[in-house]
């Protein structure tokens, strides 16, 4: 029966059809990128930054310790999903909703530094915040001061 049916143009077809259907639903996905959601909260009416990235990592240490214009959060992955790893090296950015109203520009990945990946968050002004990484290891939280 299935080779009269494939004997057929549009039998051919629709059997080819079926199986590259029924094959790209079980691929891998593609998703390239390393900020997988960035957001600001209020805890106890206190901004919090929230950064969620798509890989685990170590959380090396952060500079300048707790005020400045532009935070920067030293990171290594640990474990990465072979469909993340080119994103491990690359640069992305995502701004928040609302962040003009907390004096945040933007949050950047910086994954082509030579020291190693890291994130960087830029503020209009000087910012008093707090860093705190997630229990996960999957996102940092940054408290800011809500006086400045």
């Amino acid at each position: 029966m299935m080779d009269h049916i494939l004997n057929r143009p549009a039998g051919l077809c629709l059997a080819l059809l079926v199986f590259f259907t029924g094959t790209s639903a079980i691929a891998a996905p593609v998703r390239n990128k390393v900020l997988e959601e960035v957001t600001l909260q209020q805890d106890n009416g206190q901004p919090v930054l929230d950064i969620q990235l798509s890989f685990v990592f170590s959380y090396l240490g952060h500079f300048p310790l707790d005020e400045g214009r532009e935070l920067r959060i030293r990171l290594k992955p640990v474990r990465v999903a072979p469909s993340d790893r080119k994103s491990v090296f690359a640069r992305e950015s995502l701004t928040p909703v609302n962040a003009a109203d907390f004096a945040i520009d933007e949050v950047v990945y910086e994954g082509d530094v030579k020291e190693g990946p890291r994130l960087t968050i830029y503020f209009d002004h000087p910012v008093h915040y707090h860093v705190v990484p997630d229990a996960d290891y999957r996102g940092i939280k940054i408290f800011l001061d809500p006086s400045d």
